[in-house]
């Protein structure tokens, strides 16, 4: 994969761990990455928000929750102030990568007993992208092959896992982020915009000033 192409999976892969709860979000990330998924997939989402079908069952809002606790256990700052559960997550990667099935019992009442609805489970696939994992003999390493984008994106996240950080500003007061889980590009990067950063920086000024301007401004008249 070159460079180019990382970028674009990991813009797609931070836009949709950060989209909204709301039908309209889910519309708008389909628009703008309608390659992220398959078209079947996100046909197939977009019934079950239409007809209230619960988290568990449905792979868009399920896997970008998966995404936010793995995000909040690689960013060191917000796995301090939340608990995470590095086996739980270890599940969930391996659920989205395709490695392991994402099978559950979906409670349809579709059947009559005694004049009567009786809820009744089926074994329903969450998704159905089982990638493969190829051996290569010269070197002597296994090669892994995604069937969507979205497994591409999270697997070279998963090889430079450093990289998932969660913006300081997520839970300001006064000008909370609105994209918080963000990819960095470099090592030192701390927050997931300029805007975000020339904020903080602002903040900080404005502490100094407040705790020290009045002292600054009198030793700054003395030497006049």
């Amino acid at each position: 994969m070159n460079d180019l192409a990382r970028r674009k999976l990991f813009r797609a892969l931070q836009d949709y761990v950060n989209t909204g709860d709301s039908f309209d979000s889910f519309r708008r990330f389909r628009t703008k990455w309608p390659m992220f998924f398959h078209e079947a997939d996100y046909e197939e989402v977009e019934q079950q928000i239409r007809a209230g079908v619960e988290e568990e069952a449905c792979f868009f809002p399920k896997y970008k929750s998966y995404l936010r606790a793995i995000w909040e256990q690689s960013d060191r700052q917000a796995a301090s102030r939340r608990q995470s559960d590095p086996s739980r997550n270890a599940d969930r990667l391996l659920i989205m990568l395709g490695v392991r099935d994402d099978l559950i019992f979906n409670y349809t009442q579709d059947m009559m007993v005694e004049d009567m609805m009786v809820a009744t489970p089926h074994l329903h696939y969450v998704n159905t992208w089982f990638a493969r994992y190829i051996p290569d003999w010269r070197s002597g390493e296994f090669i892994y092959k995604a069937v969507v984008p979205f497994q591409e994106a999270l697997f070279a996240l998963f090889k430079s896992s450093w990289r998932a950080r969660i913006c300081p500003l997520e839970d300001d007061c006064n000008s909370p982020c609105s994209t918080p889980y963000f990819i960095a590009e470099k090592p030192r990067q701390k927050y997931c915009s300029t805007e975000c950063s020339n904020i903080a920086k602002s903040k900080v000024r404005n502490k100094w000033w407040s705790k020290h301007g009045k002292s600054w401004r009198k030793k700054r008249n003395l030497k006049k």
